[in-house]
């Protein structure tokens, strides 16, 4: 799997659990971010929907493939 797919795979399971019914805080734990990262992931899917998980452009060198 891509990089860029395994984040926003890893980013959907959190909102999915977040769905489900789980506490920000369990899932921070369970995967291994914190409690601001989980509330950034849910606020940019509410904003943008399933667009909102991926990574946004950034200015600067490119990453190397």
């Amino acid at each position: 799997m891509r990089s860029q797919d395994a984040k926003v795979a890893k980013r959907a399971s959190i909102i999915h659990g977040l769905h489900l019914g789980h506490r920000p805080d369990e899932l921070a734990k369970l995967h291994h971010v914190s409690l601001t990262t989980i509330y950034n992931y849910f606020n940019r899917f509410k904003a943008e929907g399933s667009e909102g998980l991926g990574d946004k452009a950034r200015n600067g060198r490119t990453p190397p493939a």
